[in-house]
């Protein structure tokens, strides 16, 4: 079970970066604006916390 939580965690973690970065360059080359680069950036920190949760979740079981 932990091996699974760390390989979920990691996976979550890789795309909700590899999403950042689409939304930061749709914020700042495309017509997304503060919001796309917003959007992104509260949507890895949320994915940054509950990778956080899972770690700890599968850790403790």
């Amino acid at each position: 079970m932990e091996t699974f939580g760390k390989l979920l965690s990691q996976f979550l973690t890789l795309i909700a970066i590899a999403f950042f970065f689409y939304a930061a360059y749709e914020g700042v080359m495309g017509d997304g604006g503060s919001t796309s680069v917003f959007t992104g950036v509260g949507v890895l920190v949320l994915v940054l916390i509950g990778s956080y949760f899972i770690d700890k979740f599968t850790h403790v079981y």
